[in-house]
């Protein structure tokens, strides 16, 4: 179903770079101490961008040709794990990062593999992660690809696509006014597969034409809905 038109005003005046993340590095330097293989990369994170950055300020970190892709990736795991500035954030994100890693050479392989050019790319990409990185899923490995092409400037760049963005579609699908009492207590979660992914992409691409409005102004209207 698509977007409602009354909300067209409201998806082309959303600010995607409003809110501010609060990173505690204390948490990831104690999971990833010195001599740790992540360390290096997570210190890098800590210099560039410090405690406190939006998403316009990892974009700038993305397109630095100097930065290399698993430090990329490792910034938007600590974006993704991070909570708005006064917040609570996910104080198990760096073990949950540690299992991606657990293996380093494979996971670092499969994330300097990614290629999001085309859908057929994109869902090689989001196989091999998936493989490759357990832990993680799309619901953050989509958060790297959204990265990559906001920073190298695609139009049709990839978006992100975790269960809150799930449940903003059912939402759209389902009015309030069809919603009985139990639909709240229903959790959603997106599906785990790549054409389903591709699917969602599409979907997205073709609401910001009509809204005429950024793709990732699809994804924030979805994420708070």
């Amino acid at each position: 179903m698509p977007i409602p038109v009354a909300d067209y005003p409201i998806i082309q005046n959303i600010n995607v770079n409003l809110f501010y993340v609060h990173i505690n590095y204390n948490n990831w330097f104690n999971e990833f101490p010195v001599g740790h293989y992540l360390y290096n990369h997570i210190n890098i994170v800590f210099n560039a961008l410090g405690a406190n950055f939006n998403r316009s300020d990892l974009v700038r970190f993305y397109a630095d040709p100097q930065i290399n892709n698993v430090t990329k990736f490792l910034s938007a795991m600590i974006w993704g794990y991070a909570a708005p500035q006064g917040g609570r954030p996910a104080n198990f994100g760096p073990h949950r990062v540690s299992k991606m890693f657990q293996n380093p050479h494979p996971s670092a392989i499969a994330i300097n593999s990614v290629n999001i050019t085309t859908n057929a790319q994109i869902e090689n990409s989001y196989n091999s992660l998936n493989a490759a990185l357990p832990k993680c899923g799309p619901n953050f490995f989509t958060k790297h690809f959204y990265f990559l092409g906001k920073s190298s400037g695609m139009n049709q760049y990839p978006i992100i696509f975790d269960d809150r963005v799930a449940a903003g579609l059912v939402k759209v699908e389902v009015p309030p006014v069809n919603r009985g009492p139990l639909f709240d207590m229903v959790r959603v979660s997106a599906v785990r597969k790549p054409a389903e992914y591709i699917s969602y992409l599409t979907y997205a691409q073709n609401q910001a034409a009509l809204i005429n409005c950024d793709l990732d102004q699809i994804e924030y209207y979805l994420f708070t809905l």
